[in-house]
């Protein structure tokens, strides 16, 4: 008796099964498990790198192969399907390949034959290599906590490891870690300056040089155990974690050596730039809070080491805090008195001529008289308006209201066209295009001469920022003429003083305090006065406050001046007064009185 089945289709499947698991590169498996017999595919062998049939072909072989790590896993995974069919096999593990290495191996399959009593007897299934996926799943893990620009760590991976820190910090008294809080005190000069490619490149240097300061060979992609590493949290903001540390006071050596690491000049743009940094240092022993509270009082320290000076390290204290909240009143109130009548006003200051004792001008000096708190010193408010973004606005305020006193004492006292109201000019306030309009509209709103208003810029704003050269010519081109303020600080040299429309130069009064006893700053103040003659530029000597040093300018050939020995600044009134009392009748000068 015989039988004929036509296995025509089922050949058919067969051999599309064979061509599908070939082309989607599977390794497939079968389990005989009474034996512990397993067959492997060529692919699998390939996926692995063995030749076919190189390792004995038992399952306790496959099993050698997988990573210790995950071999647990890899039986719970097994277990959970014998004991429920209904649940399917799949588990992803790392398997040893003939070169030694680890690859990622993704495995599923199913029991296909049982034993009468249900007890399994065969299982089958594949092996696909998931090496790219995984790799691809680690890049885009370490992306979620890298920075993009600098391929340090972010602020998220900064905050597990925070965690991780205080944790053990709770559980181990003898362990010490340390936060420091980087804030870069002219990177935003230097954006404005040289635009944010530039910006860009300077951070990039700065990851570098905490690279090298603080891990010299080490691979800052991911924050590892115990290892001082730098973390990028956003803009010119950056936070060294430093751990373990063996007692709290190495965190101020790190720091200082921090400080003079990033403190060497930066070659941006074929030009040389210093940008130095303030650090904020917190220590476990000292603080015992969350990661976002160490992050804040580490903040808290960084403002206040740039209210002591910028450049410097300051660790954390609780009365900090205190004066971080005055801080914050403090600029609430300065926005609300810009709007206030009154509240924020000028004071001016005479610039003399020395030959004559008469006044050739006054410079414009901000004043804050608060309601309650009396009289804001300059140097607090003046850096809180740069900090906070109001000094746009300061600025323009007193241009405003500089140009008003200036039209009056115009008006009644008649003085000449060699008078003029200089006012401050902020980088915020060059940087923006429309400043020639708002001039315009400040002298036609008034009716000042263009010819008596001077701008001041700063010698850093003026030899940085060539971006705000054309608005200098647009400023002159309406008759308002311009002063480099501070010069001999800054970055500009006497060869450059032709590359800017300027119309004065005024000498920093650090010169000037020195020039009686050292004989090379006198000598500095002689080259300024010979070079600035040349390029037909007024020069005024800032800050001139005894006889010997005013008679030593005019033997140099300094004719202007300010400072205490001319007058000290006063309010408009009291200006108005000096002019009315020594009103010239026959010249028109105004001579002053010796303070």
């Amino acid at each position: 008796v015989s039988s004929f089945v036509d296995i025509t289709e089922e050949s058919s499947q067969r051999r599309l099964l064979g061509l599908t698991v070939q082309a989607a590169g599977l390794g497939t498996w079968d389990w005989w498990m009474p034996s512990g017999e397993v067959k492997f595919n060529e692919r699998w062998w390939q996926m692995l790198g063995y030749e076919p049939g190189a390792l004995p072909a038992a399952v306790t072989v496959w099993e050698s192969l997988v990573h210790p790590d995950d071999v647990a896993a890899a039986r719970a995974a097994l277990q959970h399907h014998l004991a429920d069919h209904g649940q399917p096999y799949h588990c992803e593990f790392r398997m040893r390949r003939a070169d030694g290495s680890w690859g990622w191996i993704m495995a599923a399959g199913a029991v296909i034959e049982r034993q009468a009593n249900g007890r399994p007897q065969r299982m089958a299934g594949i092996h696909l290599d998931i090496g790219a996926r995984k790799a691809l799943e680690e890049r885009l893990a370490d992306a979620a906590l890298t920075d993009a620009l600098t391929g340090l760590p972010n602020r998220a991976a900064l905050r597990t490891r925070l965690m991780q820190c205080s944790a053990r910090a709770q559980r181990d008294p003898a362990y010490c870690f340390a936060v420091l809080f980087m804030d870069f005190d002219r990177f935003k000069q230097v954006n404005d300056s040289f635009g944010h490619d530039a910006g860009d490149e300077l951070l990039r240097q700065i990851a570098q040089r905490l690279r090298a300061t603080l891990r010299p060979s080490d691979d800052l992609a991911r924050l590892q155990v115990a290892e001082h590493t730098a973390v990028r949290l956003g803009g010119d903001e950056f936070v060294a974690l430093l751990e373990p540390l063996r007692r709290p006071e190495d965190a101020m050596l790190v720091a200082q050596r921090l400080l003079d690491a990033l403190a060497a000049p930066y070659q941006l743009a074929g030009q040389e730039v210093t940008s130095t940094v303030s650090i904020g240092v917190v220590t476990s022993q000292s603080h015992h809070g969350d990661p976002e509270e160490l992050l804040r009082d580490a903040d808290t320290a960084m403002y206040e080491a740039k209210r002591r000076g910028r450049g410097r390290y300051v660790e954390f204290s609780r009365d900090m805090h205190e004066r971080v909240r005055q801080a914050v009143d403090l600029e609430a109130e300065l926005r609300r008195a810009l709007r206030a009548d009154g509240e924020v006003f000028p004071v001016f200051q005479p610039i003399v001529d020395m030959s004559t004792g008469c006044i050739r001008g006054v410079e414009a000096l901000a004043r804050w008289m608060h309601p309650t708190r009396g009289a804001v010193p300059p140097i607090e408010f003046i850096p809180l308006a740069e900090d906070s973004g109001l000094i746009a606005e300061l600025g323009e305020l007193m241009l405003r209201l500089a140009c008003v006193e200036a039209s009056k004492w115009r008006e009644e006292f008649g003085a000449d066209d060699r008078f003029t109201v200089s006012v401050n000019v902020s980088r915020a306030q060059l940087r923006k295009p429309d400043l020639p309009d708002v001039v315009e509209r400040v002298l036609s709103g008034t009716g000042l001469d263009a010819r008596v208003l001077r701008l001041e810029l700063t010698e850093s704003v003026a030899m940085q920022d060539a971006q705000i050269i054309p608005t200098l010519n647009r400023l002159r081109a309406l008759g308002v003429s311009l002063a480099l303020d501070d010069f001999g600080t800054g970055y500009s040299s006497l060869a450059t003083l032709d590359q800017l429309p300027l119309d004065a130069v005024k000498i920093d009064r650090s010169f000037v305090e020195k020039m009686v006893e050292n004989r090379y700053q006198a000598a500095l103040i002689k080259a300024t006065l010979d070079v600035a003659g040349t390029l037909g530029l007024d020069v005024v000597a800032e800050g001139v406050e005894t006889e010997e040093q005013a008679n030593m300018l005019r033997l140099a050939g300094c004719r202007l001046a300010q400072g205490w020995l001319f007058g000290r600044p006063e309010g408009a009134a009291r200006i108005a007064e000096r002019f009315r009392k020594s009103v010239d009748e026959a010249t028109g000068d105004v001579r002053p009185r010796r303070a």
